[in-house]
């Protein structure tokens, strides 16, 4: 939750065991602001794998992205 909390700068709320592209994941919900970003983070190593941004009438844009947490 942390790691995904500082990838976007909101507060995390909901995290569910997933699979993204074959990788074991978890998919991590944040808020922020008045949107909500789901977050797919590597379970092995904490990679961020995808993000992608909702609003209340759905997915808004996707943002792949593939880099480590500090």
């Amino acid at each position: 939750m942390r790691i995904a909390e500082r990838a976007v700068g909101g507060q995390a709320y909901k995290v569910e065991p997933d699979h993204y592209r074959g990788r074991r994941a978890y998919t991590v919900d944040v808020r922020k602001a008045r949107r909500v970003v789901q977050v797919d983070v590597d379970a092995r190593n904490g990679k961020i794998l995808n993000m992608e941004r909702h609003s209340r009438r759905g997915p808004v844009t996707q943002h792949p992205r593939a880099y480590h947490h500090r």
